[in-house]
């Protein structure tokens, strides 16, 4: 296991049961590193790190392990049993739709405890007394404070866990209160609420550096309108996502000038790239030359998957052929040769699967082709050419394709 990963764990919560089983838990995942694995069949990718614990590490590679299910289902049991109410949660479905032959792995009824005395504590939270911090009345629970200001409980019980207003007013729980006192808990909330906007105030007139061009900006906005984006909806947003995810935005790399200055370009780059490597991918149509599958997604309203299926299946994706640098250098050809030879391919195949026939070997009728022969049965095309292509059965019929038919013939 990653010694950062290990640390941020361990050093998350000091809390006894979380100690005792986040140690078992870690023990767990590096015995399951080196394991072999041969013998199951139902595997699953499990987060090391939790993506809602730490969200910079959800897309790092490093933090993925491929398990089987039986594993995933004790790993997240023992997350569940530190108690912390988003690891429940995920257990909880988890065991909702756990098959019969996983229960023998792992304690099914400690499982469903854990799940029942999360809703026991949701429930008694509810009806706990609490304060409102700035009238100072006190209700008897969160129910009853819904009632008398109009809203539902669930905001009242967000405001608490949050720190944050409900219904224009701060909350606390009454036993918190009585420890201190109603003066010293709102001054407490309001110096939160202050510290998280001068944050957020703060992050969006940050300077920003392009690690890729070394173009400085005074912020956010207007490194945003440089780029000139198609997706204007997600506005300044979608590079400081990029700077938290450490990804690409628009095919550049960016960070905040101040990060910058305690190292350099060169080594906040390396970080990136050492994370992410972007694949260039060229237009044949256009010959034009994108950073990235998302950068010529963007610019063609679509999504990079369909530009990197485009890439593996030589075919069309908004109308143009795609291929990747790597491919291209590959070749030793130009772009406009291997549009020709990609014309020709795909023309090729169009013309072989419109003109192949197809045989019914139980009643030996001949078709033109799969759709008619699809059509002769009540059945689709796929229907007809996925049952030749996995030699079984479709209308209760054996299907194959006719030349293949007469090659047969010609041995037997």
């Amino acid at each position: 296991m990653n010694e950062n990963y290990k640390i941020f764990l361990l050093n998350k919560c000091d809390d006894y049961e979380y100690q005792r089983w986040i140690k078992r838990y870690i023990k767990l995942v590096e015995g399951c590193e080196n394991k072999d694995f041969s013998s199951f069949k139902m595997f699953n990718n499990h987060h090391i790190v939790p993506a809602s614990w730490k969200r910079e590490f959800k897309k790092n590679k490093n933090n993925l392990i491929r398990i089987p299910t039986v594993y995933h289902v004790v790993m997240h049991q023992m997350l569940a049993r530190t108690n912390d109410k988003r690891m429940i949660h995920a257990f909880q479905k988890i065991v909702g739709r756990c098959q019969d032959d996983l229960i023998e792995y792992f304690n099914y009824n400690v499982g469903l405890r854990i799940v029942t005395e999360s809703i026991e504590r949701e429930r008694q939270s509810r009806y706990k007394p609490i304060v409102n911090l700035n009238t100072g009345e006190v209700f008897e629970s969160i129910v009853l404070a819904a009632e008398k200001c109009n809203t539902r409980p669930e905001n009242i019980h967000c405001a608490l866990r949050k720190g944050c207003k409900s219904c224009g007013f701060y909350w606390q729980y009454k036993d918190v209160v009585d420890k201190t006192s109603i003066d010293c808990e709102l001054q407490k909330r309001i110096e939160d609420v202050n510290l998280r906007e001068r944050l957020r105030v703060d992050k969006r007139g940050k300077k920003v550096v392009n690690l890729t061009t070394g173009q400085e900006f005074d912020n956010l906005r207007q490194a945003f309108e440089t780029l000139k984006l198609q997706d204007q909806i997600r506005g300044p947003v979608a590079i400081s996502t990029a700077i938290s995810q450490q990804s690409a935005c628009c095919g550049y790399y960016w960070q905040y000038k101040d990060v910058v200055e305690k190292s350099s370009i060169e080594q906040e780059l390396t970080k990136y790239t050492e994370k992410c490597t972007l694949v260039p991918v060229y237009n044949l149509n256009t010959q034009q030359r994108y950073a990235s599958y998302r950068e010529a997604g963007r610019n063609y309203n679509t999504s990079d998957s369909n530009i990197r299926e485009a890439c593996t299946q030589k075919n069309k994706a908004t109308g143009c052929y795609w291929i990747t640098e790597k491919e291209y250098n590959a070749s030793g050809l130009t772009l406009k040769q291997l549009l020709q030879k990609y014309i020709a391919n795909t023309d090729y195949l169009a013309t072989h699967k419109k003109r192949r026939k197809v045989i019914n070997l139980n009643t030996k009728q001949i078709f033109p082709n799969g759709m008619q022969a699809g059509a002769a049965f009540g059945l689709t095309k796929s229907a007809v050419t996925t049952a030749i292509r996995l030699n079984r059965k479709a209308a209760g019929s054996k299907w194959m394709y006719y030349d293949d038919y007469l090659k047969l013939q010609e041995q037997i």
